[in-house]
């Protein structure tokens, strides 16, 4: 929704967004919001250093900063509205910890998408990028069409990055991960064990 707070419009769905920084995630750690966005990412850009979250709601972010601060290679967080909102004092750590090789897109469609679209304080009240800056984190920025997305991310320098993207409420029809929690978790040890 347009307001004085989000002068931006939505445009794209999450599946939409994720499509467009594909390329951005390619051959870096990728931690991924547990339910839909998971399929979302498999069916878009699948690749061993994915990590699908099949459960810790609210933990992606707490997640990639762990990950981020024991290993040299880039990590991005795929994370939601109902995500952050859940533990937003992750945000505030991250800020403090200044991992440079962190960055968070908060795909943010005012609603908790997998489980059946009820709305979050983002639909009324919060934004989620000038949240970001008063938890600490001073490289935050937000976008919502296709050219902004692109913008923002090919002009990213050093962590950490906050991300703050705009979406319309609405899941893609794909289907599960076909991996098991040890899969995952091995593929993605191998990729962190592969150092570039």
């Amino acid at each position: 929704k347009q307001t004085k707070m989000n002068p931006l419009k939505p445009t794209l769905t999450r599946f939409e967004i994720l499509k467009i920084a594909a390329y951005y995630l390619e051959g870096k750690i990728v931690v991924c919001n547990l339910g839909i966005p998971c399929k979302e990412l498999y069916s878009i850009k699948h690749q061993m250093s994915n990590f699908y979250m099949l459960g810790s709601m609210g933990l992606p972010s707490s997640i990639g900063l762990g990950i981020s601060l024991f290993t040299s290679k880039d990590v991005v967080v795929i994370d939601g509205d109902g995500s952050l909102l859940a533990n937003l004092g992750t945000l505030s750590t991250i800020a403090l910890a200044k991992p440079k090789n962190l960055t968070i897109l908060a795909i943010d469609n005012g609603v908790h998408g997998s489980t059946g679209d009820q709305p979050t304080a983002t639909k009324f009240c919060v934004d989620l990028k000038f949240t970001a800056k008063g938890l600490g984190l001073e490289k935050a920025y937000k976008a919502a069409s296709q050219k902004e997305i692109l913008s923002v991310l090919q002009g990213l320098s050093d962590g950490p990055n906050f991300v703050h993207i705009l979406a319309k409420a609405g899941n893609a029809n794909v289907p599960d991960v076909p991996l098991t929690p040890l899969e995952i978790k091995q593929n993605v040890i191998e990729a962190l064990k592969n150092e570039a």
